[in-house]
């Protein structure tokens, strides 16, 4: 399963100039899925939120795409409609900036959205009221040094655990780069990860290594090093004394399942071992953060605690102590935020873990970065799949 967003910098506003509430549902394209999906859009365009220059709020677009099978039989079409959905969004992208600098020009300054792409789109409601504001103040990067197109983009994945440890592997020499604080910090988790798994893993006794066996070792590495990416996203935001932005900027990965759900799914023995080990594990992961060989060394604030969610507070230890014992189903939008949960799933006789890539390669993309990822992604997927399955 593959699925991507991109959000541009392209502003719209309500008939008053004023910015929109978020995820607002702007459009669905007139292509849809079949295969599998029925007549569903094959994406979505949505608002999303950003600052201008003066600090003042704006809405911006964000293209949403439905999550493709590419992997066993879907594997010789799935790539090809990744890359065909991208095409068509790239096109869309560009009728809006035609519109949006043809309004620019204009003494309103202004332009209808619904004018926009309408051989692609079909406008919601809320979608036929906006208007394009390209004289709001905003900064375009598309074109600019560095910034490629302009596209800021994240993917959404499913592979199996079995096959996570591969995956991720891909991801450390892959993402991210650049010299973004947020982004530095959470390639180096992405590094402890496996030097902590690979820790943990050296207690795990397993009697014979049949193929069934090393598969359960490779699914408890692939828990171990998500886990601890999770577990120290929140451990590094309460232990800032400022704010850098979203907690979800702290981890390379973040997971659009319940840890209990994916523990879930480990073996009978690796879930036996990870109980019987809960504090020990706790405290060894504790350490990477406050005795790194390298990277910054922040105080494991465990009784900190993130309150996103209404009369529903959860602290670090509390989080910790869930991901590692399975029984606490602490939903991850009460530490993250706002996001759509994903159970794992199944999908060609092997169980997914659905997880967002939040960084990977330039911060901002060109299109030709944003179809070699996928590309890449497609493969990789395909071989943490024959890694993981049964």
């Amino acid at each position: 399963m593959i699925g991507f967003e991109i959000e541009i910098s392209l502003p719209v506003a309500d008939i008053n100039g004023k910015p929109i509430k978020g995820d607002t549902h702007l459009a669905s394209s007139k292509t849809v899925h079949g295969d599998g999906h029925g007549e569903t859009p094959i994406y979505t365009l949505v608002s999303d939120y950003r600052m201008l220059p003066s600090k003042a709020p704006y809405s911006n677009l964000e293209f949403v795409t439905k999550p493709q099978w590419v992997v066993a039989d879907a594997r010789e079409r799935g790539p090809s409609f990744v890359q065909n959905t991208l095409s068509q969004i790239r096109d869309v992208r560009d009728s809006l900036y035609t519109t949006a600098t043809t309004a620019s020009q204009t003494l309103a300054g202004t332009a209808a959205l619904k004018t926009a792409a309408t051989t692609w789109l079909n406008y919601s409601v809320d979608g036929n009221a906006l208007l394009l504001t390209p004289n709001n103040g905003y900064v375009e990067k598309a074109g600019t040094p560095g910034n490629g197109d302009g596209l800021f983009t994240h993917y959404s994945v499913g592979v199996p655990l079995g096959g996570l440890p591969y995956f991720l592997d891909r991801l450390r020499t892959a993402a991210p780069v650049g010299n973004r604080v947020a982004t530095a910090d959470a390639r180096h988790r992405l590094v402890q990860a496996k030097a902590f798994a690979t820790q943990i893993l050296g207690d795990f006794k397993q009697k014979g290594l049949t193929d069934t066996q090393a598969r359960a070792r490779r699914e408890l590495d692939g828990y171990l090093q998500y886990a601890f990416t999770q577990i120290v996203a929140f451990a590094d935001y309460v232990a800032t004394t400022k704010d850098d932005g979203q907690i979800k900027n702290g981890t390379v990965v973040l997971s659009r399942a319940i840890l209990a759900e994916v523990f879930a799914h480990l073996s009978t023995d690796a879930r036996n071992f990870l109980r019987q080990h809960v504090q020990p594990l706790i405290t060894t992961l504790a350490d990477y953060q406050e005795n790194p060989f390298s990277g910054p060394k922040l105080q494991f604030q465990d009784r900190s605690s993130r309150a996103i969610v209404a009369h529903a507070p959860v602290t670090l230890e509390e989080y910790a102590i869930a991901a590692f014992n399975g029984i606490d189903p602490i939903s991850q939008e009460r530490v993250f935020g706002g996001m759509r949960e994903v159970v794992p799933h199944t999908e060609a006789e092997a169980m997914m873990i659905p997880f967002e890539i939040r960084t990977m390669g330039s911060h901002l993309k060109s299109w030709q970065e944003v179809s070699d990822d996928l590309t890449n992604l497609c493969d990789w997927s395909q071989t943490a799949y024959e890694l993981g399955r049964p």
